[in-house]
């Protein structure tokens, strides 16, 4: 039996990868990239790019997959892969109360209250909404 999306980068996450890496590796065979490439690729973007808690790295994972999904290389459909970046920016939101690394974390304060979680939940949820929006009919 294949293990699931989920258990994929939960055992990414504790072989010791940050978390934009174990959402990215978890898919990154879909596209032909080895899983070295796909480290290195986004190994600057955990703990919310380089360690400065902004965006959280399992969200920049998400964009970066659907940048290969549904993405374009031509530059004048450069925005083609915005909406369904979109959705799932909004449904992490919504689902995690914000998408700042520091504030899901509890290290900053905000008006609207946050309960903090282990970085493997946002994992969890990213991976989730991944396969909603991305490879759901797929």
């Amino acid at each position: 039996m294949s293990k699931s999306h989920i258990e994929i980068a939960t055992d990414l996450r504790k072989e010791g990868f940050n978390c934009a890496q174990s959402v990215f590796l978890t898919f990154c065979d879909r596209y032909g990239l080895d899983k070295d490439t796909a480290a290195r690729l986004t190994a600057s973007l955990g703990s919310g790019i380089a360690g400065r808690r902004e965006v959280c790295g399992s969200l920049l994972a998400a964009a970066l997959l659907a940048g290969l999904e549904q993405g374009s290389a031509d530059p004048k459909e450069k925005g083609k892969s915005f909406p369904v970046v979109n959705q799932i920016y909004d449904e992490f939101k919504k689902e995690n109360g914000d998408i700042i690394c520091r504030r899901l974390k509890g290290i900053e304060k905000t008006d609207i209250p946050i309960t903090p979680k282990p970085c493997m939940e946002y994992i969890h949820s990213s991976v989730a909404l991944i396969e909603k929006y991305l490879y759901q009919n797929k």
